[in-house]
């Protein structure tokens, strides 16, 4: 690619260079819409570094520091790579819902287990695959409409799996998930967006809830 842009034309350089620009006036636009609007939540110390690198990276990509356009085409690039990589880091440690990590959703859940001494976490149609690494146990994952959710269960060799995913459409898995819920063995997640069926319902109704940006947690 160096080899190629080296001895391309100059306008097509050009083409390469505004690009850039434009990618980065894109992603500042879009990093202080977010802010404007409050869909970020940041400390003032991560605003400040965050507000500091879009101002020192904007200096940088529009001022022709070096005069050749390769060398510039270069510098802009390796700049607008490592101010996207940086703005993630900030953004994404402080904002997990948005890159729809589970953490938050996990540290509420243990504080949950901790209050009501049970462990058991039920999953409700949804693909939560770094809950378990978060919580340090096994969850049971529940299908019941989300192709995301199910599971080839042909070349299983035993019915182990069943202890860890419930196939509601199935009635025995359907019965599993009311004892559960019935008995409240444990901590129920699923998206606040879920509608249920009236038995299902009955139960929830008569649990505790909480609830952690787009995910509700009844115990």
């Amino acid at each position: 690619c160096a080899y190629l842009i080296y001895n391309t034309k100059p306008k097509i350089i050009n083409y390469f260079i505004n690009s850039y620009k434009f990618l980065f006036l894109l992603v500042t636009l879009g990093i202080l819409g977010l802010i404007f609007f409050r869909k970020l939540r940041l400390n003032d110390q991560s605003l400040y570094v965050l507000i500091s690198l879009l101002v020192i990276s904007s200096i940088i990509i529009y001022y022709k520091i070096f005069p050749s356009k390769d060398k510039r085409l270069f510098s802009i690039s390796l700049i607008f790579a490592a101010t996207i990589l940086l703005t993630f880091r900030i953004v994404a440690n402080q904002n997990p819902f948005l890159i729809n990590s589970t953490k938050s959703l996990a540290e509420k859940i243990e504080n949950i287990q901790n209050k009501i001494k049970k462990e058991k976490v039920v999953v409700f149609d949804s693909r939560l695959s770094a809950l378990p690494f978060y919580l340090d146990q096994t969850t049971i994952n529940i299908h019941r409409s989300k192709f995301e959710t199910k599971r080839e269960v042909l070349f299983e060799k035993d019915s182990e799996f069943r202890k860890y995913y419930w196939n509601i459409n199935h009635e025995n898995d359907f019965q599993n998930l009311l004892t559960f819920l019935n008995d409240k063995r444990g901590v129920f997640v699923t998206k606040k967006s879920k509608k249920f069926r009236d038995s299902i319902q009955v139960y929830l109704n008569e649990l505790h809830s909480e609830e952690v940006d787009k995910w509700v947690i009844y115990y």
